[in-house]
């Protein structure tokens, strides 16, 4: 963030807004070139890699709108997905818009490859960048988070924390609330893990003045507890 004070959600909603018309103005491209089949079989060459980053630029420029015609749209283009990169980019599209077709999408997902642990950390992680602070502490409740699993964290409390800004930053303290309870849990089982997730903090002063407050209440909480010397370490640093 190089704006001081920074606001986190302000910046959010702009970069939504410059999206949103974007998709607007795009409306006949998204429509032809998500109209194509997704070229199959997969190749990793560079000529579909960059069939599949346009198609997945348009998803997300699709997902934008946030309406139900999208959210329909969306979910065909999720059934008809030849591929992991597609089907989870839809997906994803698809968990900023909640409702119904979200959550199919997310069940389908999750019942299609809950036997891969790594593509299961991609499902927790597309969530967690899109969803907001209700959602995200469900995330933890999932019969398949563990707290003990440093990817898994990584994917919930990591990816907030770096993607979901406005979330995580959010002036009612509830993001830097959470992300203290993760590190807190988190330091008892693997203390480098909950290091890297403090690490997030390390920027509190630069914030908005609300989010400012929060964020240094959360460490004032981190501050109080018998944490490893690794977290301590950056905690004395981002407080110092």
């Amino acid at each position: 963030m190089e704006r001081d004070p920074a606001d986190a959600v302000a910046l959010n909603d702009a970069r939504l807004r410059m999206q949103l018309a974007l998709s607007d103005a795009l409306d006949a491209d998204i429509t032809r070139i998500l109209s194509a089949p997704s070229p199959t079989p997969f190749d990793p060459g560079v000529e579909q890699a960059g069939v599949r980053a346009l198609r997945i630029s348009m998803i997300v420029l699709l997902g934008m709108r946030k309406t139900t015609d999208a959210a329909t749209r969306l979910k065909a283009l999720f059934d008809a997905a030849p591929n992991m990169t597609e089907s989870l980019s839809t997906m994803r599209a698809l968990a900023g818009i909640p409702g119904p077709t979200s959550k199919a999408a997310i069940e389908q997902f999750h019942t299609k490859w809950k036997s891969n642990p790594l593509v299961i950390d991609k499902w927790f992680g597309a969530q967690a960048a899109t969803s907001d602070i209700d959602a995200v502490r469900a995330l933890i409740q999932h019969p398949d988070f563990d707290f003990s699993n440093p990817n898994r964290v990584r994917a919930v409390a990591g990816v907030l924390a770096v993607q979901n800004l406005a979330v995580f930053h959010a002036p009612d303290g509830s993001g830097h609330d959470l992300l203290a309870d993760i590190i807190l849990d988190v330091d008892k089982r693997n203390p480098a893990v909950a290091a890297r997730l403090l690490t997030s903090y390390e920027q509190w002063r630069r914030l908005e003045p609300k989010a400012q407050a929060t964020a240094k209440a959360a460490l004032g909480r981190l501050k109080e507890a018998d944490l490893s010397k690794n977290s301590a370490d950056i905690l004395a640093r981002a407080l110092g």
